[in-house]
């Protein structure tokens, strides 16, 4: 009596699909939000939807009853644990495990971007220099330091030194009017 209906729709009619072609379009506009607010690259998204998806699940929802306002609460029957939630984007220190570390004079930490969330007190974290996800556990953040900043590229010219190259104008035009003002 209580269950699952299956209801198949027409291929190429996504008005068939009105709910979940909404919720989607949402999770994307809130994914475009949060990877061009944090500078993140674009090839994070699923990531990012991921996360979405996650927090979505811990926010009330007006079709649920009042006494399970959240999916979370409807399924497990409790309130959800909202204190392990931070700013996503931010940076992030993870811990490198003792039995890990190739010896004491290597780091101790990786540092990453906050991509999302795994549980309660579990993390995950974009680590630009190996290009991976990692999952932690015992991290700091730094939830003011969001915006994920590239370092320009270095190029060796003909005397063998590298040099910064710059390329925007505005990168340039600042460069220049900070350098006028130390001099001047």
């Amino acid at each position: 009596d209580i269950g699952t209906w299956l209801q198949f729709s027409i291929a190429y009619t996504h008005n068939q699909n009105g709910v979940v072609e909404r919720t989607i379009q949402t999770i994307v506009e809130h994914a475009v939000s949060i990877l061009t607010d944090a500078n993140l690259p674009d090839y994070l998204w699923y990531e990012i939807c991921l996360t979405i998806t996650y927090l979505g699940n811990l926010e009330t929802h007006s079709h649920l009853q009042d006494d399970a306002p959240t999916p979370i609460q409807a399924f497990t029957g409790k309130k959800p644990n909202l204190s392990h939630l931070r700013v996503i984007g931010s940076k992030a220190h993870v811990l490198i495990p003792k039995e890990i570390r190739e010896h004491k004079f290597k780091p101790r930490a990786l540092i990453g971007r906050l991509i999302g969330y795994d549980g309660v007190n579990q993390y995950r974290m974009w680590v630009p220099e190996m290009n991976a996800i990692v999952w932690g556990r015992n991290i700091t953040l730094e939830e003011d330091d969001v915006v994920y900043e590239k370092v320009g590229q270095f190029e060796d010219d003909e005397e063998g030194l590298g040099r910064l190259i710059l390329a925007d104008p505005d990168e340039i035009k600042g460069l220049v009017e900070s350098i006028d003002h130390i001099m001047g």
